[in-house]
């Protein structure tokens, strides 16, 4: 049994421990700056306000130095054992102590203890940095944001190592729950000797090992990610090689400076920047590779290293000011796309480099770049007007040769800066020249205080330099404006000028045009074209010429195909060649320089050789001849069949294989005599002499069955139209229609007649292409059913046998009867043959067109 004696000094233990950490004790305070800071038994505080967990605002408090400030040194400060209240008291009310600010302890050297309450729920950065003689850091065991052991700050999850007592020696093993190591964490840890990093550490923050001037190894895990700006600047007695790993993007400014041991580094793909003063004075470093996808290099990022050789990445653009100075290069490589290599960036190298390239693309070279760099030749890859040099000695000048393009030495020797190095130049860099330089214009007009600009045109495509300089011989009349773009204005007077395009690669090909400066204008009014209309065939060329009226002040011409599919033009001044690439029609337009005035001509392209396969949709949409024309179509019988073509044909072309027959009349037979009309005649007269026209129904019989080809020289396809032929009597409208693209005809049974092999009508459902069909209506519109139709051939008949409709005038009234040419009885003549019965017995033939 417990005697109560000692429960109740158990009990005073634990209150007198508790008042410790909430301080109980009573406490004076010291309002500063406006009531905002307060210093309270020689703990500085800073007041805020912030909203409580029912969002009501309340007075906070941080721990700071006697200054106040985030910035400031609190030196000497806080000394001996510091403990921290949960509360203060101020003027009476107790205010929680939420939090401890960056540098709240920096630089007490005579700190030893700091005691962390439970209401402390943040630690700014640097906040016991500079205490050197800090052993102990003492967190409230119930504080739910960090933990401290041996002297070493963790976040209460143990994933953030936040501070470590520098009194601290020997070797350090990180846990291996820590994924990130706090900025300045171990900032001036002599006593350290060697770090092992955990796998899975993330990040090791800025200056995290700064200033470790003890530290001899240290391992960089393959999962770190962030690498921060002085991580290991200082450490130098790091002697191991650093491999860093993949996952690292930008390797930060001042990572390594100072580390003076550092035998290797090895820099992985990926990487894309390596900040300033990177690796500044890491003499045992004598070589590295730098990976490709690397794009920026900052200043002072490898000075005074001892690299003997280096080779930039493609990637790179820029060389920063004092990249590589105070280095032991002997051998240098610049890469195609580099642009500007700055101030100093490989000088006082004090070795020897047998050569340097500086490419194409580089546009800059600043002061000093190579100075104090002993190159015994540099290799000049462009010209003076695209590389710029720094005024003064971009070069160590003893003992160098300057390579440049053949034919350039004079125009290096004379360019800006260049001519500082004359005598140092030799042209012996083989390259093709320019053989010629073409202008848009020769001679132009321009008006008074007007711009302009020239193109140039270099030939040969391969040339290597293909910069032009325009120059004029009257800056009064016409004053360059841009000497390499051929940008010009015009003075405020008449008169001329010649512009002069001279290559730069020292070739001297040079070309001119004359300029004459006018006040005004005079409009073109008319332009002549030699012909209005060509025909052609595929591949045939043709010239056409233009003129533009006297009068006028620009005499070009400017020659436009507005279908260059068909036909393509190649101008030059007055004339155009015309060339036909594919059957069509274009326009070819003569336009007066000015725009003013314009004349057209039609060229249409034909086939040379054409064949039109019956069957075989035509779906040309213009006129377009053909030297030779084949239609090819093959007759299974000798019945009279459909033919519509879109072409035409003389009689001599078909008279040897075919008969032909067009349309002539439509007739009503009464069969049974009951007065209604049952039975229909078609009536159709051959043609024996004449042309078939092109798109028009007609019918045709082949002489013996079999494939029959007709060939017609010189002929003429039209577009492939659909028409028709029509006629009347008093009750029926007839229409003869045919179609040679395929047509979507009315599929009513009612509304059409399909001509048949055999001479005969009857019902169709469906009509293909290059075909015809009859239609009938009575007058009110209404389709007509038929019964039966025939088709009737006439050709018992020529011409020159019948009577012409006149000749009749003077005996009309002895006319007792008209019948068609079947014998049916009718009331009237009808387009076609009629036979007229006369009172004195005889008959007469009248054909009725």
């Amino acid at each position: 049994m417990i005697k109560s004696s000692r429960i109740l000094s158990i009990i005073l233990m634990l209150v007198v421990a508790s008042a410790s950490w909430i301080g109980a004790k009573a406490q004076s305070w010291e309002a500063l700056d406006g009531n905002t800071t307060a210093h309270v038994e020689d703990v500085y505080y800073h007041l805020f306000e912030d909203e409580d967990d029912n969002g009501n605002l309340v007075t906070k408090a941080t721990v700071t130095n006697k200054y106040y400030s985030e910035t400031a040194d609190g030196a000497n400060s806080y000394t001996g054992a510091v403990v921290i209240p949960e509360k203060v008291n101020i003027k009476g009310e107790m205010i929680p102590v939420v939090g401890i600010m960056g540098k709240a302890f920096y630089g007490c050297t005579n700190l030893v203890s700091v005691e962390i309450p439970t209401s402390v729920i943040t630690i700014g950065s640097q906040a016991f940095d500079g205490s050197d003689k800090l052993e102990a850091i003492n967190i409230h065991p119930q504080n739910q944001k960090f933990y401290a052991k041996d002297g070493i700050l963790y976040n209460k999850l143990g994933t953030e190592l936040i501070f470590c007592k520098r009194t601290f020696s020997g070797k350090f093993t990180v846990p291996s729950d820590v994924t990130k190591i706090r900025e300045f964490a171990f900032n001036n840890c002599k006593g350290i000797t060697e770090v092992v990093l955990p796998n899975g550490l993330n990040e090791i923050s800025n200056a995290a090992f700064m200033n470790c001037t003890g530290m001899t190894s240290i391992n960089i895990p393959t999962s770190l990610t962030t690498l921060g700006k002085n991580a290991f600047s200082g450490a130098s007695s790091l002697s191991s090689s650093i491999n860093l790993p993949a996952s690292l993007t930008t390797i930060s400014s001042y990572t390594f400076r100072g580390c003076s041991k550092i035998p290797s580094v090895t820099i992985p793909e990926g990487v894309k920047s390596i900040g300033d003063y990177a690796f500044r004075d890491c003499a045992s470093i004598s070589s590295i590779k730098l990976p490709s996808t690397l794009q920026s290099i900052g200043i002072y990022s490898f000075a005074s290293t001892g690299l003997t050789s280096i080779s930039i990445p493609n990637g790179v653009t820029i060389i920063s000011s004092s990249a590589f100075t105070g280095c032991k290069l002997t051998s240098i490589t610049l890469p195609e796309g580099l642009q500007t290599i700055k101030a100093s960036a490989f000088a006082n190298n004090g070795t020897t480099v047998e050569s340097v390239s500086i490419p194409e693309s580089v546009t800059l070279i600043e002061n000093n770049a190579f100075n104090g760099t002993n190159v015994n030749n540099f290799y000049i890859n462009n010209i003076p007007s695209r590389i710029a040099i720094g005024e003064t000695t971009p070069f160590t000048k003893s003992a160098a040769t300057i390579h440049v393009f053949d034919k350039m030495k004079s125009i290096f020797e004379n360019a800006t800066n260049w001519s500082n190095y004359a005598g140092y130049f030799v042209d012996d860099i083989k390259i093709t020249h320019v053989k010629s330089i073409t202008l848009d214009n020769e001679k132009m007009i321009v008006l008074a205080e007007k711009s302009g600009k020239l193109n140039a045109t270099v030939n040969p495509k391969d040339a290597r330099v293909k910069d032009v300089v325009f120059t004029t011989d009257n800056e009064t009349v016409v004053l360059i404006t841009n000497s390499a773009t051929g940008e010009f204005i015009a003075g405020a007077n008449e008169g001329k000028a010649t512009i002069t395009c001279t290559a730069a690669d020292g070739s001297g090909i040079f070309a001119k045009c004359e300029i004459e400066v006018k006040k005004k204008y005079e409009i073109a009014t008319s332009v002549t074209i030699s012909d209005t209309e060509l025909s052609m065939v595929k591949d045939q060329s043709k010239t056409l010429t233009a003129h533009v009226n006297s009068g006028a002040t620009f005499q070009g011409i400017i020659w436009v195909s507005d279908n260059e599919d068909v036909a393509t033009i190649e101008a030059t001044e007055g004339k155009a060649k015309v060339t036909a690439l594919a059957p069509g029609v274009a326009t070819i337009t003569a336009i007066s320089q000015d725009g003013a005035a314009r004349a057209k001509c039609k060229v249409t392209v034909g086939y040379d050789t054409h064949t039109l396969e019956d069957g075989t949709p035509y779906e040309n949409d213009e006129v377009i001849p053909v030297k030779h024309l084949t239609y090819t179509r093959t007759f299974k019988n000798t019945n009279w069949q459909p033919l519509y073509i879109p072409f035409r044909m003389s009689y001599e072309d078909w008279s040897d294989q075919f008969e032909v027959a067009r349309w002539l009349n439509m007739h009503t037979i009464d069969s049974n005599n009951d007065g209604i009309a049952d039975k229909w005649a078609m009536e159709f007269i051959r043609v024996k002499e004449g042309t078939l026209k092109e798109n028009h129904p007609y019918l045709i019989r082949a002489k013996t069955k079999g494939d029959k080809v007709i060939t017609i020289n010189n002929a003429t396809i039209y577009p492939a139209e659909t028409n028709s032929i029509k006629c009347a009597s008093t009750e029926y409208d007839y229409e003869f229609k045919g179609a040679y693209k395929k047509t979507d005809f009315p599929t009513d049974s009612n509304d059409r007649f399909l001509v048949m092999g055999g001479g005969e009508f009857g019902k169709g459902t469906y009509i293909n292409p290059y075909r015809v069909y009859l239609r009938i209506s009575n007058k009110e519109g209404q389709l007509v059913t038929i019964n039966e139709a025939k088709v009737i051939i006439l050709d018992e008949f020529g011409f020159e046998e019948t009577t012409s409709i006149n000749s009749l005038e003077s005996d009309k009234d002895n006319i007792t009867a008209v019948y068609s040419a079947n014998g049916i009885k009718q009331t009237s003549m009808k387009q076609g043959l009629n036979i007229i019965k006369m009172a004195d017995g005889t008959s007469k033939k009248i054909f009725v067109k």
